[in-house]
């Protein structure tokens, strides 16, 4: 072996080196940025089904109950609302925000699941 053909293989180590370095650093720095280092992920049940809105249309809907919500999301507002008879408020994990679930024009069955969610990283 030659000398060259060394200096390419120490090269091509090399660069594989520094850029799993990079992007180690590069993870580290945008959880940083963005969930203040770390990211506070639970596990939460999750239901998706579908449902009549009030204009007639059908929605699916997979979302986590508001009572399952820690307390430091939504406002009291939002918490406390008087709903119709079947309403129910729940957060939409594919939406990312709070919403109203229809039980009175459920559509088929409700599924359960489960999903390990973060609200950390929620744009307020």
């Amino acid at each position: 072996m030659n000398l060259l053909t060394v200096a390419r293989k120490i090269k091509i180590k090399f660069d594989k080196l520094t850029q799993h370095v990079i992007l180690d650093k590069r993870e580290k720095l945008s959880s940083i940025l963005n969930h203040g280092g770390h990211m506070n992920t639970t596990n939460y049940t999750t239901y998706t089904g579908t449902f009549v809105k009030r204009n007639g249309q059908a929605r699916t809907m997979t979302f986590i109950k508001g009572k399952d919500v820690p307390s430091t999301e939504g406002s009291t507002t939002t918490r406390n609302h008087k709903l119709a008879e079947g309403y129910e408020i729940v957060y939409d994990v594919d939406i990312k925000g709070f919403r109203m679930f229809n039980w009175g024009t459920v559509q088929g069955t409700v599924s359960q699941g489960n999903i390990r969610f973060s609200f950390d990283d929620i744009i307020r």
